[in-house]
């Protein structure tokens, strides 16, 4: 009798325990909430557009219907678009890009990704040569000046841009001057090099040099793995990418040494 007494008042204790978990949970989402929208409030009006679109997202990401939160985070991302190239760090950059895909913001996105680049230092790599035995790959050394190279691989929509701009011919694979449906933010393919050299110059860029190419793989792979990324693929749920492999085609720029 006492054990069926006391079992029905440990199940409720319990119950109580769990009640007062979830409000809590409930409580603490909401003061959250809360905070990340008012300090984005503070940050717009002292037009910090990075630390705004960075609280912005994040409020999106747990509740996109709070207050006027989308509009806000349109208007904080497209002000942002207008600061790139700038100093913020590559994980705001893969939000800005994610939202704008997303979003169906295509021609903005376009424009940020052209000026979406990676600072790679001047000194001395390692990198591997086709002609050497694997043992000396290995302690290959090349002194490389510094240089800009982009974030992300060069994109149907970007090179759709340039086609309409310029009257290109258009990458194998694509229909009527356009890429298939929904490949909007992948890779582009199909492209020569002659067409790839073309592009890059059109942006006010050049393709980087094979020494410069594996340099900077090296390094980008070693960021995205640091965002702990685990797909290759900035996807969203709704299927629209922002590709970030280390492969494809990247531009790239001189460092002139004065921090352009």
């Amino acid at each position: 009798m006492t054990t069926h007494t006391k079992r029905p008042k440990t199940i409720f204790i319990l119950l109580g325990l769990l009640t007062l978990l979830f409000f809590g949970w409930l409580a603490w989402r909401d003061i959250l909430k809360y905070n990340l929208y008012y300090t984005a409030k503070e940050t717009a009006t002292r037009e910090e557009w990075p630390e705004t679109f960075e609280r912005l997202y994040r409020l999106a990401q747990i509740d996109r219907h709070y207050y006027d939160v989308e509009q806000r985070l349109q208007q904080a991302a497209f002000s942002l678009s207008l600061q790139v190239p700038n100093e913020t760090d590559l994980q705001l950059d893969a939000d800005l890009t994610r939202y704008l895909a997303d979003s169906g913001y295509h021609f903005t996105l376009t424009y940020v990704l052209d000026r979406s680049e990676e600072f790679i230092p001047a000194g001395d790599y390692s990198v591997s040569d086709e002609g050497m035995s694997d043992d000396a790959q290995a302690q290959a050394k090349v002194d490389i000046e510094a240089f800009f190279i982009d974030r992300f691989e060069i994109t149907n929509g970007q090179y759709r841009r340039f086609m309409l701009e310029t009257g290109s011919q258009s990458p194998s694979g694509w229909s009527d001057r356009d890429f298939p449906p929904g490949r909007v933010g992948l890779p582009v393919g199909g492209v020569s090099w002659e067409q790839a050299e073309a592009y890059c110059q059109w942006v006010g860029k050049r393709l980087p040099t094979e020494i410069e190419w594996q340099v900077a793989r090296q390094i980008l792979e070693e960021l995205w793995e640091a965002l702990s990324l685990p797909d290759p693929h900035l996807r969203s749920d709704n299927g629209s990418a922002v590709e970030h492999q280390a492969v494809g085609i990247r531009c790239a720029r001189d460092y002139t040494g004065d921090g352009s």
